[in-house]
C-alpha cells in the first residue's frame, strides 16, 4: 500500500442499541411521567383484580443485543411482576417482548415502581423507566338497612343492600342475652346485584330471652365484614321446635331452641316403627342427610317427646 493511500473497509464499531415501547409508543429511559398512551400507567384496577401490560424491547444496532435481566423496584414494587419474560438476545433489527403484571392491593390510592433493563448496550445498559397503577378496593355491599322482629313464635330478619361487588352471601349468627358467643343459624346466598336486594331469613326456634342478630358478608376472596347488630326479646316460655323443608327431598333442617335437646339423640324412624337412623342433636339448627332415603312417610322422635312427620320426596 502506498504512503497516503486511503484504508479499505469500515473503522465504525458496531454495537447494540436498545429502546423499549408500550402500545407502539417509544419510552425513553430515565422517563418518570407514566403515561395510558404508552401502558406506562395502568390506570384504575380493583382489588383483588389484575392487569397485564406488553411491552416491546427492540435493538436498533448493528451488534447482538443482550439482556441480562428485568428488575422492579420502588415502594410498590411487589404489586409489579413480570409474567412473561423477554428472549435473553436480540439480533439487530429484532425485538422481543415481555408482560408486566399490575397486581394492587393495600390502601386505596397510585401505587408506582420503575423497570430496570439490565442489557449489554454500552450507553443504555440500565434502560429504566417509572410505571404505576391506582389501587381499589371497592365495598363489597353497601347495606342500606338490618332489622329483626318478634314474629309471634319466631324472629324476622329483613335486610336490604344498595350495590354488591363480589358477593358471595350472609351467613346469620345469633347470641343470647348480648354474649360474645356468636353462632351461626343459617346462611343467605347473595345475588351480587350491583343495584342490591332485598332479603329475608326467619329463626324459627329464638331462644327463651333476648336473641341479638348480626350478619357477616362474605365476599369470594373469603373477606368477611359484619354488620350491626339486631336484638329481639321473646318473652314465650313455650319450647319451639320445627323442620324444613317438607315435603324434603335431600337436606332437612331441625331447629330447636331447648337446651335440654343440645347432645340429645333424635330417631327417625319409618311407618311402621323400625328406626333407620338415630341423629345427635350437637346444635340449635341440626342438619340431617336424607338424600338417600326412600320416598315416604317418616317420624322424628325427639327425647323430650317431640314426634314430627316428614315427608320423603
Amino acid at each position: 500500500m502506498s504512503p497516503g493511500a486511503p484504508l479499505a473497509g469500515s473503522c465504525t464499531v458496531q454495537v447494540p442499541n436498545v429502546y423499549v415501547a408500550g402500545n407502539n409508543i417509544c419510552i425513553a429511559t430515565g422517563d418518570l411521567t407514566p403515561a395510558a398512551i404508552d401502558n406506562t400507567d395502568y390506570g384504575l384496577v380493583n382489588v383483588p383484580s389484575s392487569l397485564d401490560r406488553t411491552f416491546t424491547i427492540s435493538n436498533n444496532g448493528g451488534a447482538t443485543l443482550t439482556i441480562a435481566s428485568i428488575v422492579i423496584t420502588g415502594v410498590n414494587a411487589s404489586m409489579f411482576t413480570v409474567v412473561s419474560a423477554p428472549a435473553t438476545t436480540v439480533l439487530p433489527g429484532g425485538s422481543t417482548t415481555f408482560v408486566l403484571r399490575f397486581t394492587p392491593s393495600g390502601a386505596n390510592g397510585i401505587k408506582n415502581a420503575t423497570v430496570t433493563i439490565n442489557n449489554n448496550d454500552p450507553n443504555e445498559a440500565a434502560y429504566s423507566f417509572a410505571v404505576r397503577g391506582t389501587s381499589f378496593d371497592p365495598l363489597p355491599v353497601t347495606l342500606l338497612s338490618f332489622r329483626a322482629s318478634d314474629a309471634g313464635k319466631y324472629s324476622r330478619l329483613v335486610w336490604e343492600t344498595a350495590t354488591e361487588i363480589n358477593n358471595k352471601g350472609f351467613e346469620i349468627q345469633r347470641s343470647l342475652n348480648g354474649s360474645a358467643n356468636w353462632e351461626t343459624i343459617g346462611y343467605v346466598v347473595g345475588t351480587n346485584s350491583a343495584t342490591g336486594s332485598r332479603y329475608n331469613f326467619n329463626d324459627l326456634a329464638p331462644f327463651r330471652g333476648i336473641n341479638t342478630y348480626r350478619l357477616k358478608q362474605i365476599d369470594y376472596d373469603g373477606r368477611f365484614e359484619l354488620s350491626n347488630i339486631q336484638a329481639v326479646n321473646l318473652a314465650s316460655d313455650a319450647a319451639l321446635v320445627s323442620i324444613y323443608p317438607n315435603p324434603v327431598k335431600e337436606q332437612l333442617n331441625l331447629v330447636f331452641n331447648d337446651s335440654k335437646l343440645l347432645n340429645s339423640v333424635a330417631r327417625i324412624t319409618t311407618a311402621t316403627g323400625s328406626v333407620v337412623a338415630s341423629v345427635k342433636l350437637t346444635n340449635y339448627r341440626q342438619a340431617i342427610d336424607m338424600s338417600t332415603y326412600s320416598t315416604g312417610i317418616y317420624f322424628l322422635s325427639l327425647q323430650d317427646g317431640t314426634v314430627l312427620r316428614i315427608v320423603k320426596q
